[in-house]
């Protein structure tokens, strides 16, 4: 969804509308758009967004914003030379800044892509990123067991533009962000298969106020998640992973408007979780994956505290007590493993998609 200064959330709503919202004879609005507000809308939008939106037109095309990405990869220097590939590496990196210099101190939206085959020097060549200011930063080490990972962090950190930061296989220690910082223009946020604690978690995520969307991917080393004081965060995805006995979720946003949650792990078949997001009145959409239903919610009032839902989609959720939906906003429901548990539909007006996923199956009720 695209986000704009100074929108009321009624017109937000109306500009996220699907495809199957709007009729079929009725104008295309971006094409009465001028050239400006038409960039000015695709500045918001990721790297990724930018590369599949350009096909769209040539009037599209020609008004995205300028954009350099630089895509490293080190294991591919660890092929052709097992002995010397980090050093390598790390000249080649410095080749690419030096030559690129000009155009990446022009470009509108500059993105890092970087993979490291292990933690070794990961910190040398970092730092000759250091100034560049990126908006967009993916880093991934290969090896399963990184030691230094958060060496790294600071020079990612000192960009003064950063939006949007992805992190996979690393090890966070207390040391990954010292000092009282703040890192005010991150809106988008993705850890995976990141060792770290509940401490370091609340601590990092404390440090990005304006945070709009936020991924947990098998994070090891968290039993619980407390996420607090994150006025702006809009969509929200935990995958708790194989390797976690979790134990409770708070989740006290009242901006929140999609929530997808999913545990699959064996030691959470027999136990229900503790899960709070009675705050999070703004809620839209509604992932709940997990093999027991969780404490805190009331599966025969389930929809009373979230007035304007209108996506839910349920896992196993296996449960003493039958679910009801009771709401008049809900407009998809899909169940998954429906023959594990009761549920009821006591009144829902506006729903105009039931579906029922079995086997790697979806069949289509309504």
């Amino acid at each position: 969804m695209f986000q704009f200064p100074h929108y009321g959330d009624d017109e937000l709503f109306l500009i996220s509308q699907t495809v199957e919202d709007i009729p079929e004879n009725s104008v295309d609005l971006t094409l009465q758009l001028p050239d400006h507000l038409l960039h000015s809308i695709f500045s918001y939008l990721s790297f990724h967004d930018l590369l599949n939106i350009r096909l769209v037109s040539k009037n599209w095309h020609r008004n995205i914003p300028s954009y350099l990405a630089f895509h490293f990869n080190q294991s591919l220097f660890h092929e052709q030379n097992p002995i010397y590939y980090t050093s390598d590496f790390r000249k080649s990196v410095l080749s690419f800044l030096c030559d690129f210099k000009n155009k990446l101190f022009n470009a509108e939206q500059r993105v890092l892509c970087i993979l490291f085959f292990n933690d070794m020097n990961i910190r040398d060549t970092m730092k000759l990123l250091d100034g560049n200011d990126f908006h967009e930063v993916y880093l991934r080490i290969e090896m399963r067991y990184v030691q230094h990972c958060y060496y790294c962090l600071p020079y990612i950190f000192q960009s003064k533009c950063l939006t949007i930061l992805h992190l996979t296989d690393c090890e966070f220690d207390k040391y990954v962000l010292c000092g009282e910082g703040i890192i005010s223009s991150l809106q988008e946020l993705k850890l995976e298969r990141i060792i770290l604690c509940e401490e370091i978690l609340s601590k990092f995520i404390s440090k990005c106020p304006n945070i709009r969307e936020l991924s947990l991917v098998n994070c090891w080393g968290i039993s619980f998640i407390v996420l607090t004081k994150l006025d702006r965060l809009k969509k929200l995805y935990v995958n708790v992973g194989d390797f976690n006995s979790f134990t409770n979720i708070q989740v006290i946003v009242p901006s929140l408007q999609v929530f997808h949650f999913v545990s699959r792990n064996c030691e959470s078949k027999n136990v229900a979780f503790n899960m709070d997001i009675h705050a999070c009145k703004m809620l839209r959409e509604f992932h709940l994956d997990c093999w027991k239903f969780p404490h805190g919610l009331d599966p025969e009032n389930f929809c009373s505290d979230f007035p304007h839902l209108e996506t839910l989609l349920l896992g196993p959720c296996q449960t003493e007590k039958p679910v009801r939906i009771l709401s008049s906003s809900l407009r998809k429901w899909t169940l998954s493993f429906p023959q594990v548990y009761e549920c009821e539909i006591v009144s829902s007006p506006n729903l105009s998609s039931f579906q029922i996923q079995y086997k790697g199956t979806t069949f289509e009720i309504i």
